[in-house]
């Protein structure tokens, strides 16, 4: 969806049978635009973000996939791949890594 957000929002929209305009498109890609995510962090974060660090805005901080390795221990990620492993499948495995097209 990163990759190609415009036509996603196009095949959402067939898969759900909405004949949406490309200025329906343009609206829905500004709104999920990092940018306006951002900026309307609290309102898609537990309790306004309160519970971050430095507010909502954190959670949402950069929209990149896998930034998260620089932030875990060694051990950390040995516990994470662990829960991977139990409790996921190959697909799901591979949406988390950004492969398969995601």
């Amino acid at each position: 969806m990163k990759r190609d957000t415009d036509n996603s929002i196009g095949q959402i929209a067939d898969l759900l049978a909405i004949e949406a305009s490309s200025e329906q498109i343009a609206a829905v890609l500004d709104a999920v635009s990092p940018e306006q995510m951002k900026n309307r962090a609290a309102d898609h974060v537990l309790r306004g973000g309160e519970v971050w660090k430095r507010g909502a805005e954190t959670f949402l901080n950069t929209g990149t996939n896998g930034r998260w390795h620089d932030v875990l221990s060694a051990q950390e990620l040995k516990f994470y791949e662990a829960a991977c492993d139990r409790t996921l499948g190959e697909d799901c495995r591979a949406r988390l890594k950004g492969v398969g097209g995601v």
